[in-house]
């Protein structure tokens, strides 16, 4: 099997790319909430520098500024907050920073939580299994917790990194989080550092 390639010129490292020289409020006929597609395959999401001394970021104009503390809110279906999440991850990632998303053990107190990385006791569901509900998340997090008396918590020392929620990906027709490099920039990232591909010689692995 022939292993995916990275596209040429693709880094995972956020300071080898240029800056967005554009307006502050995107390319022409994007939108900050994604409405709009994305403009072609393979785009890059290029980082927003300061262009003078002192100079600040305005973080209002940018998709981050659409997200809320809620599970069905308008990031869920927003591509462009995704690629701007991951390529805040790998900057932060680049510079050793990642300390800025741990946090203690927080308990979320029987309110919904993503089910992307989640582990639970066997002995937990099987009684129950098939769930009596479709919706596995909110059985999961909201509803079986209060069943066996015990709250969800997350773990903040781990770190993991949930490419996209399926609107994310599947918006404007596939025309979203898949159509940037991003993949290609994890790819070329484990690559670097876990996981190299061995080296091909005249075609043969």
């Amino acid at each position: 099997m022939t292993p995916p390639v990275t596209p040429p010129g693709v880094t995972w490292r956020t300071s080898m790319l240029p800056s967005f020289d554009g307006p502050p409020d995107g390319p022409r006929n994007f939108r900050k909430n994604g409405s709009s597609p994305a403009p072609f395959r393979k785009h890059r999401w290029l980082p927003v520098r300061p262009r003078t001394a002192g100079e600040t970021i305005d973080i209002s104009t940018s998709p981050a500024s659409t997200l809320t503390y809620d599970a069905f809110g308008p990031g869920l279906m927003n591509w462009a907050a995704a690629a701007q999440t991951h390529c805040s991850f790998l900057s932060r990632l680049e510079k050793n920073e990642t300390d800025v998303y741990r946090f203690n053990i927080w308990d979320y107190a029987y309110e919904r939580l993503s089910i992307n990385f989640f582990a639970i006791r066997g002995r937990d569901v099987m009684d129950v299994f098939p769930f009596p509900q479709p919706d596995d998340e909110e059985y999961l997090t909201c509803i079986r917790p209060k069943q066996v008396g015990r709250h969800v918590v997350v773990d903040g020392t781990a770190i993991a990194a949930h490419f996209a929620f399926r609107p994310q990906r599947t918006t404007h027709e596939g025309r979203a989080l898949g159509w940037t490099d991003l993949l290609d920039r994890y790819k070329d990232y484990a690559e670097e550092n876990a996981c190299p591909f061995p080296k091909r010689e005249n075609g043969v692995i």
